[in-house]
């Protein structure tokens, strides 16, 4: 327990030395400056439309490609599916 008393009273006393810092006086004011300026952002219509130009691009071809890829899956991807996780269709009911 001593050990720690004085590991405790070393690091208090290590803050002895710290004196306050000194503030620029206008610093207040300059934060307030700043923060009551209101800034416009301004895009290029150069800029929006070669966004929106990207944005339909990719939007077209996420369409073209869902629409040719087959997304149904085999019947025999669906029973190697069921055996691997034990599911078995025990009500008798054919819901292919």
């Amino acid at each position: 327990m001593i050990a720690k008393d004085k590991w405790l009273n070393e690091i208090q006393n290590s803050l002895n030395g710290i004196q306050s810092v000194e503030v620029n006086p206008y610093l207040y004011s300059k934060i307030l400056n700043r923060i009551g300026r209101k800034q416009e952002i301004v895009v290029p219509i150069k800029w929006a439309f070669l966004s929106a130009s990207a944005f339909l691009l990719l939007f077209i071809l996420n369409i073209f490609i869902f629409k040719s890829v087959n997304n149904s899956p085999s019947k025999e991807d669906l029973k190697a599916l069921s055996t691997t996780f034990k599911l078995f269709n025990e009500n008798n009911v054919n819901y292919n």
